[in-house]
């Protein structure tokens, strides 16, 4: 039915662009990540996200999703939310790197 109305299956012509959004979605999670994780190491523990947001230009749910997924990675050991301001405190592993 598709050779019938012109199509042609995404497999032949490579899979379609899968790959390419897999790649940009990743990208998009690890240069966050990468930034807010350079600047905890340039701040003192416990760094505010509104610090964070300052040294790195970054959007706050970038920051927080970014805090996130280090600490599902054990380089932040915790968030804390007081008020409004959200802090992250360091794994001693990332003070030494």
């Amino acid at each position: 039915m598709m050779a019938a109305l012109g199509l042609e299956p995404a497999a032949e012509d490579g899979g379609g662009d899968a790959p390419a959004v897999a790649e940009d979605t990743a990208s998009r999670v690890q240069e966050p990540r990468d930034r807010v994780r350079e600047a905890l190491a340039a701040l003192d523990a416990p760094a505010t996200a509104a610090r964070i947001q300052r040294s790195t230009g970054l959007a706050t749910h970038q920051i927080r999703r970014a805090l996130q997924s280090l600490r599902a990675e054990g380089e932040v050991t915790t968030t804390l939310r007081a008020g409004r301001r959200l802090y992250a405190v360091k794994t001693s592993r990332s003070r030494a790197g």
